[in-house]
């Protein structure tokens, strides 16, 4: 059985979010819970 891979293509985008959201985003990357704050938002929409 063949498992072809498949590439997720992506783009730059700009967001609002509420002061609050970031802070919790950055307290999430500063425990290393994700990578960056574009990590972050990739996880939690994907």
């Amino acid at each position: 059985m063949k498992i072809e891979a498949t590439e997720m293509v992506t783009e730059r985008v700009s967001i609002m979010l509420p002061r609050s959201c970031i802070e919790w985003i950055d307290k999430q990357v500063e425990a290393r819970a994700y990578y960056n704050r574009s990590h972050t938002i990739e996880v939690l929409i994907i």
